[in-house]
């Protein structure tokens, strides 16, 4: 049976027998909780009966397990998984066995993680013998062998060094966009290889061609330095100390960088100037888009040792100026020259930290997906909008809006697929909106918002449909959506008026509650609900039906308006 319809809720309670390979487990009281791959996706099984020597026998084994099948959801009947509850040890079939002993396996080499093999459905573990370059504790650690360089998830337990010989043993997959080992173990079995960092231009690890070919053709360019030990120079603008880390913030020509130390390593990096010119080595690590293409790049230190200090800033300043003027008045002309161009210089690192702070807080209100206001940027707004209609005295608008079956739609064509849903839905709901005070925001998953100032019920459902119909006739197909073979969105409005001073948590409510209405009446449709004066006294949310203009409409017995 399809994998999408089992997550959808519509077998719960049926009996199944599914087949897979264990990745990972735990035990929780005196039940066996364990992480299973299947070809489709995963699943978790619940086993209140299970063998004790579990992690020998089942990790990285093939298994048939028989039991009762219940889709996890959200409380609002989102899917977020699939479990089975195998009620015995006998009811689970071991069709190829984990190996008895993983450090025995035979030694793959580090650029074999993530090659293409047509012939595998489902990945077994592999062991990698290779050298710890760098480690994120917590996080990640960062080998490297002959062939390649890999990313491996954090392993607990392992107090792996800079510079030990590890066999690591795990999942094959993607870890933050690069190759990398999944629910993996390791073990130290000697002195790893010295590596010698690649010297590097800071300019040149992200090529120009890599941000402006739309073609795909320099997108291999820009993951020639991800994950490698390089050398690399810049200019210091900035730095930041933080329990967890220290970060420097760098420029190289026009690349802006990162370079962090994680604070576990007990170091704490120097005080340098702004504007001091350092040698930095460590590991690159790339930031990517949803096309895989490089943006952003930042450095992890293994040390205080890894950053050298090659140029001091000018001890040169304006009040230096001013007493050399003082003193030799025959250079007077010369020194004023000087302190035009230090006045220059300052301004030119002034604007650069301002474009850096712009792009900082760019990025704190953007959802970096849609590039649509964020939900702390919607938080901001609504405040500010409420605040500002009780000063105008005219009715706020707000519409909630949801993806119908969008869990099923990442489930057929997978997450880049779902990604680019998102992102054209977040454009033609931007398109339907024609005022710069109207904010479209990505509240959470696929669910969005659009805050309508100044805008009366009529006028928000006028738009809530114009959005509707807007992402209806861009046409993307959805053939597990059980309401139309095409994507659709459902939604709910609200509108305030002023006089009630509801919270922000009210206005949200009511909208949910809409959308809800909308949803169980069909999907591809729009739902009304208001906030009006009595029904915040007596705790009834009500709607109205009023059609005069911005005046507060009267109240209606009927709590939802459904639009088809």
């Amino acid at each position: 049976m399809p994998f999408a319809r089992l997550i959808s809720g519509g077998e719960d309670g049926q009996w199944f027998a599914m087949e897979g390979v264990v990745r990972s487990g735990h035990t929780k009281g005196t039940r066996l909780f364990l992480d299973v791959a299947t070809v489709d996706g995963s699943f978790i099984a619940l086993m209140p009966d299970f063998p004790p020597d579990w992690n020998r026998k089942l990790v990285d084994a093939r298994v048939v397990m028989r039991g009762v099948l219940a889709a996890i959801s959200y409380d609002r009947r989102q899917s977020a998984g699939l479990r089975m509850f195998v009620p015995g040890a006998d009811l689970v079939q071991i069709k190829a066995a984990a190996p008895p002993d993983v450090f025995n396996l035979q030694l793959a080499q580090a650029v074999s993680v993530g090659q293409f093999h047509p012939l595998d459905q489902l990945e077994r573990r592999i062991r990698v013998r290779a050298s710890v370059v760098a480690a994120e504790p917590g996080l990640a650690m960062y080998v490297a062998d002959a062939t390649g360089n890999l990313e491996i998830q954090s392993v607990s337990g392992c107090a792996a060094r800079t510079g030990d010989l590890l066999d690591v043993v795990g999942f094959p997959g993607v870890v933050e966009g690069r190759p990398g080992l999944q629910d993996a173990l390791c073990r130290k079995v000697g002195n790893g290889i010295s590596l010698r960092p690649a010297t590097v231009n800071a300019e040149k690890v992200i090529p120009p061609q890599v941000r402006a070919d739309p073609f795909g053709l320099g997108y291999a360019s820009g993951t020639r330095y991800d994950g490698s030990l390089i050398r690399t120079e810049g200019i210091l603008l900035g730095s930041s100390y933080q329990p967890e880390a220290a970060t420097l913030l760098l420029r190289c020509g026009a690349q802006s960088f990162t370079a962090t130390l994680p604070a576990s390593r007990g170091q704490k990096l120097p005080q340098w100037e702004s504007g001091s010119r350092l040698r930095l080595t460590g590991i690159c690590l790339e930031s990517y888009d949803r096309y895989h293409r490089s943006q952003f790049f930042r450095i992890l230190l293994r040390s205080s040792d890894d950053v050298v200090l090659l140029l001091r800033p000018s001890w040169w300043t304006l009040r230096h100026s001013i007493g050399t003027l003082c003193l030799l008045a025959a250079a007077c002309m010369a020194a004023a020259a000087w302190i035009w161009v230090l006045r220059h210089q300052v301004a030119m690192q002034t604007r650069q930290l301002r474009i850096a702070n712009e792009r900082l807080t760019e990025l704190s209100t953007r959802d970096p997906l849609t590039h649509a206001c964020n939900r702390r940027r919607f938080d901001q707004i609504l405040d500010a909008e409420l605040q500002r209609m009780a000063r105008s005295g005219r009715p706020l608008s707000l519409i909630l809006l949801d993806i119908d079956h969008f869990k099923s739609l990442n489930d057929i064509y997978g997450h880049q697929k779902g990604d680019d849903c998102l992102i054209r839905v977040v454009r033609a709901l931007e398109l339907s909106v024609h005022r710069s005070a109207d904010a479209v925001a990505r509240y959470g998953g696929e669910e969005f918002t659009i805050i309508l100032p100044e805008t009366n019920h009529e006028g928000a459902l006028q738009l809530a449909e114009a959005a509707r119909a807007a992402v209806a006739a861009l046409a993307m197909p959805h053939p597990a959506s059980p309401t139309q073979p095409f994507v659709t969105i459902s939604a709910g409005v609200t509108t305030v008026w002023p006089g009630t001073e509801p919270a922000a948590g009210q206005i949200i409510e009511t909208a949910d509650r809409a959308l809800y209405e909308a949803k169980r009446m069909g999907r591809n449709r729009i739902a009304y609900m208001e906030i009006c004066a009595d029904a915040l006294r007596t705790g009834i949310l009500g709607p109205g039906s009023g059609r005069q203009g911005l005046d507060p409409p009267a109240p209606n017995p009927h709590p939802l308006t459904p639009i088809p």
